[in-house]
């Protein structure tokens, strides 16, 4: 999954934001090279530390 879309949003939000994307697809959580977190609902929910 690349979520294009979604991250081209954050990117506009500017650099004062934590940008995260949680999605229903079994992703293992990843930053990519723009700092985006890209995490699992599941994992997000369940995981205090998660952030």
């Amino acid at each position: 999954m690349d979520f294009v879309a979604e991250k081209a949003s954050l990117m506009r939000t500017g650099d004062g934001f934590q940008k995260v994307i949680i999605t229903g697809d079994f992703v293992h959580k990843q930053r990519d090279e723009k700092g985006i977190l890209m995490i699992n609902v599941f994992e997000f929910l369940l995981d205090p530390q998660s952030l």
